[in-house]
This record gives C-alpha cells, structure tokens and sequence, in this order.
C-alpha cells in the first residue's frame, strides 16, 4: 500500500493506523492508494477499531479486481456484474466499483451478482459522469438514499449518448458559450448533485433535428474532463463565470494535436524551446500559473510543425509541481532530456511503421495477384494438357504451368515483403523504442 504524504498527514498520521506507515521512495512511477474509494471508506470503519488485518485484507482483495471498463462495452462473461434492488433494473457497476462504493455498506445487502450470457455486452454505469459524481457525493457524504434517488431522476431521461443525441433538451450557462451543451441527464445527475442548477438555461439556440454532444460526456467529448473539472471549481466557490471563460477560450483551441507533426501546422504556441504548449494545453493547464510570467512564447503563431509537450499527464504533473517550488531549470531540464528521447524513438518509429503499412499493401496485391494467377492456372491445368512441369529455384518446380508458377512466385514475394515490415526483428526494434518513449513520455 502506497499512500502519498499530504494523504497521510490527512487521513492517516491521527488513526490508530499512523504508526504502521514509514516513508518510502519508490522506483519509477507511483501513485497513491487514497485514491481508491475503497480505502477512503473502510479507513473510516477499521481505523476506529485498530483492526489493521481487516483493512490490509480488504486493500489486498480489492487489488486483485481488474479495473472498471467505464463506458466502454465489453463481453459480459468476462466479468461479475452487480445489480440493486434499489436502483434503476439497468442499473449495474462492475465488481470495483461495487467494492468502492457499496462493498461493507448499508446498501450491500440491496445487491446481488449476475452472469452474462456469452453473447451480451455491459459497460460499467460508474463509467457516467452523471453517475459517478452523485455516487462519489453520497460516499462523501454518507447520503445513500440521495444517490438512489438522484437514480431514478436519471431514468427519466435517455443516457448521455457519446455519438451525440437529437429532438432533446439542452442546457447552457446564462452567457451560452459556443459549443457548450448540458443534455438533460446530466443536468439531473451531475448539476443538480452540485446544486448547481440555477445557473443554467434552456439553450434555445438548437434545432429539434439537430445532433449535438454533451460537453460533460467523458467518452465521447474529449474536453470533458477539464470542463468537468473546471465546473467543479465554479460550484465551489458558487460562481459560473469562470466555467463560462473557460468553455469560451476552449472554443477558440484547436485539439491538442500531442506528438502527431500533420496535425501542428499553423499554431500558436506558448512555453519554451524545450517546452512547446499548445494553445488548447495552455487554457487546460498553463493558464493563470506561476511560470506563465517566465513563458518565452506567448501565443505565437508558427507556420512549422511542432510537438505539444504538455498532453501527457506526467508532463502535466511536472509542470504542475515547478509551479508549486518554482524550480524551473529542473523541469527545463528534464523537458530537454525528454525531447533527445523524442527524437531518437519516436521519428524512427513512425517510419518504421509506415513502411509496414506500405509492405502490407504491397503484401495485399501480391496476395491478390497470386489469387488470379492460380485460379488462372488451375482453369488451364483442368482443360489442357501439359506434357512438362514448369519451377525455379527460388518456388521449386513441378508446376504444371505459368500461371501457377506465377501465382507461387506471387505467394513467396507477398510472405518475404510482409515478413520484413512485421517480422519479429521489426516488432522487437519498435517494442524497444516504444519502451524508451514510455519511459518519459
């Protein structure tokens, strides 16, 4: 178990538990374990008791459960799914989140588990937003029965669609930014839990036939989250035009277009040399710091291509903690060192990989040219006759004509061209590079 230290000092360091903690540097990447539901309940429910076995078990337990699908279907079989009898009859959550939010509860008892057929589909309904913030509301709280009926709120009205909805009601902040919508869903589930409502209007500016995306749907509307997380800010402090500012400068952002050059002509960009921020990462992370007074680059236009080094969370996370100790030559530096690894895997790999989508095009042709040459020369072979074999060294012989020489010729060439762009050497080459990237990435 691995608990951060402003996590400790909070919720740790005065339990009964405290003193079974020691510091601990680990190697490479870690994150903290307080992070897990699970943990935030069942401390408050061992802690008192000084049972520090049952706290471990469960934690070990609870690590062994594969991680929540979200919104993403998967096969059903491949999991246990858990039903209430207190909620919506579609309402379901993977075996996590069930550990996370209901396991050792008051409403554990309302749950049973159920086995999909080998032909069903099922996505976590924590994998919601709307769901997912009145779930974590309630835990916080201890309000079950609120969740339960902000539920039934919710089956009043059709899911936050990730392809988008039409011939719904929409919701928008009182200044209506551009391209930002509430469907109705989410205004019962996540804006009503935040109390939040009184801010929003019916958004008259869309046709019954027109399809739009809820600007909350994380699945679907990749700026979800940082709209989800600046909403969060704005109930916070119970003002909704910091939300409105923020969906406005995001609207004027081009994507992020992360390590992808086709996509990062003709942007702005601010940071430094060694740290390119994208117009859209800057309005997301860099807006407002500390180091934004240090910026070289202040939203300048530039023609050529160029890679946004802020996407990545662990850059972000970097950057995020040079603002916290104002240490910028060691972020610099460490951003430097990322680029000379950029440099040396990632190009490289794009080639490598588009000549193997260039090889197995070539391998596709060749396939198809020996498709037709064997049905060419199997046609000749049934109605002819043919008193010699044709071959080479390269095919072998005892081919009854050319034709179906040329289709194994055409067969040798399509698995020599193929092997050389997916071969084992070139998976390996790429695995390694990849491997280098990730690292630092």
């Amino acid at each position: 178990m691995a608990i951060c230290k402003p996590c400790y000092e909070d919720y740790f360091k005065h339990t009964s538990f405290g003193s079974r903690f020691s510091t601990h540097k680990p190697q490479g990447a870690a994150s903290c374990d307080h992070n897990l539901w699970f943990i935030r309940r069942m401390l408050k429910v061992h802690a008192p008791n000084n049972n520090w076995t049952a706290f471990t078990t469960g934690f070990y337990k609870r690590l062994q459960l594969p991680s929540c699908p979200k919104a993403q279907p998967i096969a059903g079989p491949e999991r246990t799914w858990f039903m209430s009898s207190r909620g919506p009859s579609n309402f379901s959550v993977c075996e996590s989140c069930y550990w996370d939010y209901f396991h050792e509860s008051t409403e554990s008892q309302s749950f049973r588990t159920a086995r999909l057929g080998p032909s069903q589909e099922a996505s976590c309904d924590m994998g919601q937003a709307n769901m997912l913030i009145p779930m974590v509301r309630a835990v916080d709280k201890g309000n079950y029965p609120k969740f339960w009926n902000t539920l039934q709120s919710l089956s009043q009205h059709p899911p936050c669609n990730p392809q988008g909805a039409r011939g719904i009601r929409w919701y928008t902040l009182p200044s209506d930014p551009p391209e930002f919508e509430i469907c109705a869903t989410c205004m019962a589930g996540t804006v009503a839990t935040m109390d939040m409502t009184h801010f929003f209007k019916v958004k008259q500016s869309v046709g019954p036939s027109e399809p739009r995306l809820c600007s909350f749907n994380l699945p679907g509307y990749p700026r979800g989250m940082p709209l989800l997380q600046k909403f969060a800010e704005a109930a916070y402090i119970n003002d909704w035009r910091p939300l409105s500012e923020f969906a406005v400068n995001l609207s004027t952002a081009p994507p992020c277009p992360k390590i992808d050059l086709d996509l990062a002509k003709n942007r702005r960009w601010w940071g430094w040399d060694n740290v390119h921020i994208c117009q859209e990462c800057y309005f997301v992370v860099a807006k407002g710091t500390k180091l934004e007074k240090h910026f070289a680059m202040k939203g300048e236009q530039v023609a050529e291509s160029r890679i946004c080094d802020l996407y990545s969370p662990r850059m972000r996370q970097l950057y995020k903690n040079a603002c916290k100790t104002q240490d910028l030559t060691s972020f610099l530096s460490f951003a430097r060192q990322r680029r000379e690894v950029y440099l040396r895997t990632v190009p490289e790999m794009n080639r490598m990989l588009a000549a193997a989508k260039h090889a197995l095009g070539q391998a596709q042709t060749l396939g198809l040219a020996a498709v037709t040459f064997s049905a060419a020369g199997n046609l000749n072979a049934t109605n002819f006759y043919y008193d010699h074999t044709v071959g080479n060294s390269t095919v072998g012989h005892g081919y009854q004509n050319e034709q179906l020489l040329q289709a194994a010729m055409a067969d040798h060439s399509m698995q020599q061209v193929g092997a050389a762009a997916t071969g084992p050497a070139a998976v390996a080459r790429v695995g390694v590079l990849e491997k280098m990237w990730k690292q630092v990435e």
